[in-house]
């Protein structure tokens, strides 16, 4: 279940950045909790980034 607490802040952040959804609950999450960091990292890398590494054909 999601933590109600890190979805609040992360829907606040989200609106006043203008940042997508998932990588604003990454951002909250990791910072009340940097020990889950390797699984938020695949939502915070740079997204241009990101589409880089993907495979073309996904």
């Amino acid at each position: 279940m999601l933590a109600p607490r890190t979805t609040w802040r992360a829907r606040r952040l989200a609106a006043e950045t203008g940042m997508d959804a998932q990588r604003a609950w990454a951002l909250t999450r990791v910072g009340r909790h940097p020990e889950e960091w390797p699984m938020a990292r695949k939502y915070l890398a740079n997204p241009e980034q990101f589409d880089q590494q993907r495979d073309p054909k996904e």
